[in-house]
């Protein structure tokens, strides 16, 4: 299966559906099976499609699937919404134009005049073309101005990053990539996005969550505590602000409690 799309379909259904157990979708338990899951055939049952056709999608080869149909195979399937989400953008992928898109200009007129906080704009790709100086300082990056980084990257390939969030890395590694691969089936046509998987599966870690196919949709906001390299515990809210003059990225704004902030004020005072 040359296809990566295909290939990542036909992975990602036969590995929820090995996940079931015939009594987890009213079947009969019946006797011990050679291989875990359901059959392809109780799916297509579940889902009132034809045992064909339902092998043809499972191999990533079905055409035309409408709304209707996919949600039939989710609901049998048990599928979360992000996991539905993502079968949906492996069957029809975005088309991205990554070389033409250039944030710096409207990232850097919020981030960099306006906002206290740190922020900072990030591509659907995980680039981060801008960023402000109270980010700079809490997370021990270099300043607003220099060249454009990965964030997926620097989170799974820089080692001070396991340091930062300590024992919340593994449960925020975990989420990291299940981001990440909703990313990729939403733009699995994407030559850059792909490369950037390739890069991050030379980690351990990343190979190993992504190799679980799980699936973790962006939350509105996220509550998390880090050990600042400048300013130690930092206590903080994410906020993404999906702007529509920023369609291919979100802005990112780091909200503290009030001690974390306080503890901001006073470093960025006396840089």
């Amino acid at each position: 299966m040359s296809d990566p799309r295909q290939a990542g379909i036909s992975a990602f259904l036969r590995s929820r559906r090995a996940r079931l157990k015939p009594q987890d979708v009213g079947l009969p338990a019946g006797r011990a099976r050679r291989v875990p899951g359901l059959r392809r055939e109780e799916v297509a049952a579940l889902a009132g499609v034809g045992v064909t056709w339902y092998t043809l999608l499972e191999r990533g080869e079905a055409l035309g699937v409408s709304a209707a149909t996919l949600d039939a195979v989710a609901s049998a399937l048990r599928l979360s919404e992000s996991e539905r989400a993502y079968v949906a953008s492996l069957l029809a992928p975005e088309k991205e134009s990554p070389a033409q898109f250039d944030a710096r200009p409207l990232a850097e007129q919020f981030l960099l005049d306006g906002v206290i906080v740190p922020a900072y704009f990030c591509t659907r790709q995980w680039v981060v073309p801008a960023w402000n100086r109270a980010y700079a300082l809490v997370w021990g990056c270099a300043p607003p101005g220099g060249a454009p980084w990965n964030l997926a990257e620097r989170f799974f390939l820089d080692a001070t990053m396991r340091a930062i969030f300590g024992t919340a890395w593994p449960e925020t590694a975990r989420a990291m990539a299940g981001m990440i691969r909703a990313g990729y089936g939403k733009l699995s046509d994407d030559s850059d996005y792909d490369a950037l998987v390739r890069r991050l599966l030379e980690d351990a870690t990343f190979e190993r969550l992504w190799e679980t196919l799980d699936v973790t949709a962006p939350r509105e906001v996220i509550h998390a505590e880090v050990v600042s390299p400048a300013i130690g515990r930092f206590a903080y809210s994410v906020l993404n602000l999906a702007l529509p003059t920023l369609e291919q990225g979100v802005l990112v704004v780091h909200v503290p409690d009030a001690e974390s902030g306080a503890a901001l004020k006073r470093a960025l005072a006396a840089t």
